[in-house]
């Protein structure tokens, strides 16, 4: 039995990435911050759904540095999602779920 999927984080500082199911996780791809927030998205099974209420802290902007005159792109970071946040993504997801398919996932639990 196979399983493909995807993993979306933010780091302590609040970048977003995604990591193929397979991929090991090391950290921030901009930064190298630890991970600090993780939502699994099984494609295999329909189970987990993407975070759609990211709260933007910081947009990405480009500038040229000074020093050196290279372009710089600095990535946009987001809010932490809290405890609270994730339990009212998971009624929406389910909501979702039920209304397209009758029925509640029970791979999401």
């Amino acid at each position: 039995m196979s399983y493909e999927g995807y993993t979306e984080c933010l780091c302590a500082n609040g970048h977003y990435s995604m990591y193929d199911a397979y991929q090991r996780l090391r950290g921030c791809q901009h930064c190298d911050a630890s991970i600090a927030w993780m939502n699994d998205i099984d494609t295999t099974n329909d189970g987990g759904y993407p975070y759609d209420n990211l709260i933007t802290i910081d947009d990405k902007r480009d500038e040229i540095c000074l020093e050196c005159g290279q372009a710089v792109t600095h990535p946009a970071r987001y809010k932490i999602p809290t405890e609270e946040d994730m339990v009212e993504y998971r009624k929406r997801a389910e909501a979702f779920y039920e209304r397209l398919y009758g029925g509640v996932n029970e791979s999401y639990y």
